[in-house]
């Protein structure tokens, strides 16, 4: 069994590593990227077009998802500054994607509604939300389960929430999870609120992520 000092050391590696692997990462792709957009402008025939449109696709969705990693390894603590919470969440897709596929939980499209500007940490913000969502998609010791994951931003009144409603697509409520006690300490260290609300005879979750509104 792993002890906590080498658990510690091991992931304060990663942090360090995980940048560097990021750049190099992303120096190759964008190699990949500019040749494969360079002979589809050229192609002529369509067939091998359409092949050479999906590798740049392909290589512009690795490009962000190696950039969210990136942004998420980061460790150190920023100066609250002004972010648009729904920007920030599109950074977040491609890292989330993975695991919701895994435990069988349909990830549906991003929505945004009103402003929705607060001025908080950025790292820390990251670090919130993805432990969240992730936690909502996370497999199941039971096996994969059909769930849709919805989420949206939007302003309600003097506060700017993020809101995760997770909807089983059987007849069975779902099961119970509880909020990492390290996703409510950072949370109240970024002035934010937690909240879970249960619908539907337990069959849709709703956990909302709350911050005063920019005024």
């Amino acid at each position: 069994m792993e002890s906590p000092s080498t658990k510690v050391w091991r992931e304060d590696l990663l942090v360090e590593l995980v940048p560097h692997a990021v750049h190099r990462l992303g120096n190759l792709l964008t190699v990949v990227l500019g040749t494969a957009d360079l002979l589809a402008m050229y192609e002529v025939d369509e067939g091998r077009k359409e092949q050479l449109e999906a590798i740049c696709e392909s290589a512009r969705r690795s490009t962000d998802l190696i950039r969210a990693i990136g942004g998420h390894a980061r460790s150190k603590a920023e100066v609250p500054t002004a972010l648009d919470l729904a920007h920030q969440f599109a950074n977040l897709t491609e890292l989330i994607d993975p695991v919701a596929k895994a435990s069988g939980c349909m990830l549906l499209p991003f929505e945004s509604e009103g402003m929705t500007l607060i001025k908080v940490d950025a790292v820390g913000l990251q670090l919130l939300a993805l432990g969240i969502l992730i936690g909502e998609c996370r497999p199941l010791e039971s096996g994969r389960r059909p769930t849709s994951l919805q989420v949206r931003a939007a302003e309600l009144d003097s506060q700017v929430v993020l809101m995760a409603t997770t909807t089983a697509l059987d007849s069975a409520p779902l099961p119970t999870r509880e909020i990492a006690p390290s996703a409510l300490t950072l949370a109240k260290d970024l002035g934010a609120t937690i909240k879970v609300r249960h619908e539907n005879d337990g069959q849709v979750r709703v956990v909302t992520l709350g911050f005063e509104a920019l005024s």
